[in-house]
């Protein structure tokens, strides 16, 4: 009995969560309900089939009980990240609202700085924006960012959406550093426009969300934009991730961020026309505010109402063509005029000369029941690009505003009477390079009288001099 007993007992140990006396009751218990034709042929398939639908209550193993705790710990580790970067986000929202002391040191705000509360306004009764509470933070942020970097004309960009984070985008203007490489020329051998200057007119700081730490964008260069005309990619909220694709693109995504803002600045950032007027010296495409007496409002309701404030950029990636080597040179070849573009442009001129009527904008005036207005034509007007969606700008009487909310993609290129998706065509690889030829070779150093002979390879066999197989056998036998 006693043998009995521990037999018992040896089959009952579970491993695993599972006796070896369980699983046979339970395949017994399967063979006579089921009353197999040949349960012994069949017996090893009917275990195998319990075991693996086994309804038993067991235990999970060791191993699992390993993986499950290791989960765990990851499991609240990923949530302390999450609730440590939501109290960051919050520690840095309120940042913004300390009020200074009597010791602190407050530099001055630039001069030029956006109303944000009225931009914010009107950007909300034509239904876009980032919020009233939002945009109030980055009001804040702003003058601290303008008084840290010494910039004027300072103003909230807008928004490009990331896959893992955003970038909130700001735009200002500051002198040129004193340690910025002068003549400096990307890998095509294009000119990169200096600092105040083309399409490097403006600088930009971005940050995940308001209160955060602003970052600089470097310089673009003309390459960055070629290049970034090129290809279409999702930007991922990391300044320092690779950007891949064909072409490459020179550079991390910092400056893919760089050369897309440049691109939808320069093709939506507008204004009615009439606000401003190019300054008098002949030599220079900067613009100025018109005066107030001088002032002469247009219908904004139309797209010939509406003009270009950013200078457009050509295909070398530059406003304009590539200085001269040598200034002095009178002789140097004539830049092409279509090269040097034009300030204050018509957003009628972007429509494609084949397709005048697909113009990629749409303009019209908002119900703004909100905001007195003596004359229809100084309501409120909303002109949206549709070309780049996401960008906007709104303006009653002198007051104007630009936004962008967006993915930085553009939508495509005008065909017809709507604005169709052009399809994605990547750049094909570079020819072929042909195998080195001496008759060529020679042919291009025989004006210098040099000839050239290729040398025949030169062959050395390893066995040379030893015994072939059987002949070493032989004098073995021998």
């Amino acid at each position: 009995m006693a043998d009995f007993e521990a037999a018992k007992a040896f089959l009952q140990t579970k491993e695993d969560g599972v006796s070896l006396f369980d699983h046979l009751t339970e395949v017994l218990l399967k063979v006579i309900t089921e009353h197999p034709e040949n349960a012994v042929e069949h017996f090893e398939r009917i275990s195998a089939a319990v075991k693996s639908s086994s309804m038993l209550d067991h235990k999970p193993s060791a191993g699992a009980a390993v993986a499950a705790a290791a989960a765990g710990a990851r499991g609240e580790a990923e949530e302390a990240d999450v609730r440590e970067a939501a109290l960051k986000r919050v520690a840095d929202a309120l940042a913004v609202f300390r009020t200074p002391n009597e010791d602190d040191d407050v530099p001055e705000v630039g001069e030029g700085l956006q109303d944000v509360a009225d931009a914010s306004n009107y950007l909300e009764w034509a239904g876009v924006g980032l919020g009233r509470t939002e945009m109030f933070r980055l009001h804040l942020s702003l003058r601290e960012l303008s008084a840290k970097q010494s910039a004027r004309d300072m103003r909230v960009w807008g928004r490009l959406h990331g896959l893992e984070a955003d970038y909130i985008v700001a735009e200002g203007k500051i002198d040129p550093p004193e340690d910025e490489a002068e003549d400096e020329k990307d890998a095509l051998g294009n000119a990169v426009e200096p600092t105040g200057t083309g399409a490097n007119t403006c600088t930009y700081w971005v940050c995940s969300h308001a209160g955060a730490e602003w970052h600089r964008l470097p310089r673009v260069t003309p390459h960055q934009i070629v290049v970034a005309r090129r290809i279409k990619r999702f930007l991922t909220g990391k300044l320092d991730a690779p950007v891949a694709g064909h072409p490459p693109f020179p550079g991390e995504e910092r400056s893919l961020v760089r050369a897309q803002i440049a691109r939808i600045s320069a093709e939506t950032v507008v204004c009615p026309a009439g606000h401003f007027k190019r300054v008098e010296d002949e030599e220079s495409r900067d613009v100025e505010p018109v005066p107030d007496d001088e002032y002469a409002a247009e219908d904004p309701t139309a797209p010939e109402g509406w003009v270009h404030i950013a200078l457009p950029i050509n295909a070398l990636g530059r406003t304009a063509p590539n200085p001269k080597e040598d200034e002095g040179d009178e002789e140097g070849e004539e830049p092409d005029p279509e090269l040097l573009t034009e300030p204050l442009k018509p957003i009628t001129d972007d429509a494609p000369p084949d397709a005048e009527d697909a113009l990629p904008w749409t303009v019209r005036p908002c119900p703004v029941a909100g905001i007195p207005s003596a004359e229809p034509a100084a309501g409120l007007v909303l002109a949206k690009s549709l070309r780049w969606p996401g960008a906007v700008a709104v303006a009653r009487g002198r007051r104007f505003a630009n936004l962008y909310v967006g993915y930085g993609v553009e939508s495509g290129t005008p065909e017809g009477a709507d604005l169709a998706p052009a399809a994605f065509q990547p750049a094909t690889p570079g020819p072929v390079q042909s195998e080195f030829s001496m008759e060529a070779f020679n042919a291009a150093a025989a004006e210098n009288g040099a000839k050239f002979e290729e040398q025949p390879d030169v062959i050395v066999d390893p066995d040379e001099g030893k015994p072939a197989e059987g002949e070493e056998d032989a004098e073995e036998d021998e």
